[in-house]
């Protein structure tokens, strides 16, 4: 309801409905920048960033570390544009994070583009909590090109969402966001992370990550920092992108496939 879709379809029509938004141009508009936003209540800097004030929670025993379950992770490239996803996101200490850089995900693509440039770090910014349809899209897979956040005006009736700049980049995020967390993704330094419980049932294996210092943190004067338990196929993190992932399935097999008509992909894979 939240995102403009009725209550008590069936799963299938909630899919198809995603499908035809994904394939449609309508009701759609580019984020509009704002000077402030109750994101910039409170500021942290330097020596009073502190991770610890946020209950980022180890959620089964055999995992790594501790995780932020509902970070939106921000990065921008100067030719592909903005991307923002949900990534699997570590904390390591006060001021240090991991973040997952899967090369096969946009976020990785945005990484080996930086790298070709000769860069050995990039801007980055992870939101904890904005509205609905931030969410909603970040769970998306948009073509490559497409701004997630002019993607997730389908979702607010055409409205365009409204970003803020960040503190100590060019990076801009959603106004609505509780908590930002700006830093340098570390494109050169990387660091075991894991293993971390995934959604189908087991522990992922350990891996290399790349490390994010975190230079700023933003947020609400009393901030609500969203989070959710992973490691299981029916826990809220699965259930928020079911009907997104089979819509774009969806979506690309009717781009390419003369005479499709609907596929489906049990939410236990």
């Amino acid at each position: 309801r939240a995102c403009g879709f009725p209550l008590n379809l069936e799963v299938g029509e909630y899919i198809e409905r995603f499908m035809n938004l994904m394939l449609s141009k309508d009701k759609i508009a580019e984020p509009t920048v704002v000077k402030s936003a109750a994101c910039k209540e409170t500021k942290f800097a330097g020596a009073e960033v502190d991770l610890g004030r946020y209950p980022v929670l180890k959620w089964h025993k055999n995992d790594g570390a501790p995780f932020i379950t509902m970070a939106m992770v921000v990065t921008q490239d100067p030719k592909l544009g903005r991307n923002i996803g949900i990534y699997r996101v570590s904390v390591m200490n006060k001021n240090t994070l991991t973040v997952l850089t899967n090369a096969n995900q946009d976020i990785g693509i945005h990484v080996s583009s930086a790298r070709a440039r000769g860069l050995s770090s990039i801007p980055c910014a992870i939101v904890v909590g904005a509205e609905p349809a931030v969410y909603m899209a970040a769970c998306t897979k948009v073509d490559l090109k497409e701004d997630e956040l002019k993607f997730a005006s389908h979702f607010t009736n055409g409205k365009s969402i409204e970003i803020v700049k960040c503190e100590s980049n060019d990076i801009h995020v959603p106004a609505s966001s509780e908590i930002v967390i700006e830093g340098d993704l570390q494109l050169n330094e990387t660091v075991q992370e894991g293993p971390m419980s995934e959604w189908h049932g087991y522990h992922e294996e350990v891996m290399r990550t790349l490390v994010m210092n975190v230079k700023c943190i933003t947020q609400r004067k009393k901030p609500v920092f969203i989070t959710t338990v992973a490691g299981h196929e029916h826990a809220e993190e699965e259930v928020m992108h079911v009907i997104q992932q089979q819509g774009s399935m969806n979506r690309q097999c009717k781009q390419r496939i003369t005479g499709f008509v609907r596929a489906g992909c049990p939410q236990a894979g």
